[in-house]
């Protein structure tokens, strides 16, 4: 473990309300830790996207996580891994060679056509991380949901789209901001 590690303990899991295992949909959940982060020059805050952002516009993305590093493998990784992609319109993920519509509103695809880099197995709950080329900072526009494989042609990875769940994040977020009154 490295100098700058910070451990916390999982207080609370927050799943959304309405998840549904089979469809995906409402694939969220939010970890209330037990205490706050210390951000530094090694950790920061996650940005999530403006309410009307066009998200479609970010051409450098990245996802992280870390499971198995090739389909068929049982195998996570130790080390934290990244890797490029693209972010591809859901129609084309919703054609019928791909995902034959079972991509919603509220997700969004990336990876590659031809497959060769993806999310996989472990990766689930993991950041799409993009940003502009030129600006400073990424945006978790995304989280690892579902896909068919690991990198296979015509088969991206499929996200929650953060854009689409920001009124339900804010709303589970500001739940606990007041600091609990005390009786004496």
């Amino acid at each position: 473990m490295g100098a700058h590690a910070q451990i916390r303990m999982i207080k609370e899991k927050i799943e959304h309300e309405t998840y549904d295992p089979h469809t995906k949909r409402d694939d969220i959940a939010l970890l209330r830790l037990n205490q706050p982060i210390k951000f530094d020059d090694y950790t920061q805050p996650a940005c999530l996207p403006a309410k009307h952002a066009i998200v479609d516009n970010l051409d450098d993305c990245y996802v992280a996580g870390w499971g198995v590093l090739k389909e068929g493998s049982s195998e996570t990784s130790d080390v934290l891994q990244e890797a490029p992609v693209n972010l591809i319109p859901v129609d084309r993920c919703n054609r019928p060679t791909w995902y034959n519509g079972a991509v919603g509103d509220y997700n969004l695809c990336a990876g590659y056509e031809q497959g060769g880099i993806d999310s996989c197995q472990g990766d689930s709950g993991g950041p799409l991380m993009c940003k502009k080329s030129k600006a400073k900072f990424y945006t978790v526009v995304g989280i690892t949901s579902w896909g068919s494989g690991c990198a296979q042609e015509k088969s991206p990875g499929v996200y929650s789209a953060t854009q689409y769940y920001l009124e339900w994040i804010s709303q589970h977020l500001s739940k606990n901001k007041n600091p609990t009154s005390k009786t004496i």
